[in-house]
């Protein structure tokens, strides 16, 4: 009995715990993709919109962690058609996120060894190419009868992971990472052939440089966690178990980190925008003078300009 009050005590414990972080990220995050969507600078470079889709997934799955939160302080705010919605997020969450990684480690390959041959416009189609089995997957749900929902006694999402589906799936994810982990490493052989064989130094920008961390960490975070949680054993510690489970809840979280944390560029545009200012980058300024285009005055531009 006291075993169980105990439990219980920890369950509450972290569900509040992930509530509040929730409530403090989601927001912040929302703002990031606004900012990523509404800025030139940003939305016309493919790495940017790959990293836009892949928060908006994560702004889904944190939906879902909040209201799996709400409904362990509040059992009568289970809904049978508002669960499967959520667990469709969630479950969804993980292929997506595999392939978006995917796309953007092909993308770094592109970009930092110059590959030409490629075009923007294939970054594109694969990214609607992946939100687009976010409609055929409900077929194959109803189709495979996959046993899914959430348990309120145990205060978890669950499926049925014997299942053929689930298998496939989670094969599938794993062949994906292993292919992104692959162009990862052809990046690196890439950039030591041509330093070696042709004596060319690939060189990185400052800004390559922390998108490069970036994508790596994200990748790396999300497919090393996700694979640990098909091989977590069941019989763990349960406070061990509660811990590891919390960790993957709140790795949207994580990922905001990364990217506010690694780009300053990013950080900048993100206070300007709370801000209601705009950021200005530095430039040389023209003016005309006699009907003549001349530099009268040249100087740096590093402030802000208000809406």
């Amino acid at each position: 009995m006291a075993e169980n009050t105990t439990n219980a005590t920890i369950i509450y414990f972290l569900s509040g715990f992930k509530l509040i972080v929730i409530s403090c990220f989601l927001p912040a995050y929302i703002v990031l993709i606004w900012v990523f969507a509404s800025r030139s600078v940003f939305y016309t470079k493919v790495v940017y919109k790959i990293m836009m889709h892949i928060g908006i997934m994560n702004c889904f799955h944190m939906m879902t962690t909040g209201y799996a939160c709400i409904m362990d302080f509040w059992p009568g705010g289970y809904n049978f058609y508002v669960v499967w919605i959520f667990f469709y997020i969630r479950y969804s969450h993980s292929w997506t996120i595999t392939l978006l990684n995917l796309i953007m480690a092909t993308n770094r390959v592109y970009v930092v060894l110059r590959v030409h041959a490629s075009d923007n416009r294939i970054f594109k189609v694969a990214i609607y190419l992946v939100w687009s089995t976010l409609v055929c997957f409900p077929v194959l749900f109803s189709i495979s009868q996959l046993d899914h929902g959430y348990k309120p006694d145990s205060h978890t999402y669950y499926y049925n992971e014997s299942h053929v589906f689930s298998i496939v799936l989670t094969y599938f994810c794993l062949c994906v990472n292993c292919v992104t982990l692959a162009a990862y490493l052809f990046l690196v052989i890439g950039v030591m052939y041509k330093r070696f064989a042709y004596h060319k130094t690939v060189k990185f920008s400052s800004v390559e440089k922390r998108i490069l961390i970036q994508a790596l960490l994200t990748f790396f975070f999300f497919a090393g966690f996700s694979t640990a949680a098909h091989y977590f054993p069941e019989d763990a510690n349960v406070y061990l178990t509660s811990a590891f489970t919390v960790f993957l809840s709140l790795i949207p979280c994580v990922v905001f980190l990364i990217h506010m944390g690694f780009n300053p560029f990013i950080r900048k545009h993100v206070a300007c925008f709370i801000a209601r200012k705009n950021y200005v980058a530095n430039s040389t300024v023209m003016f005309r003078e006699n009907s003549k285009t001349r530099v009268s005055v040249v100087y740096q531009l590093s402030g802000y300009v208000y809406h």
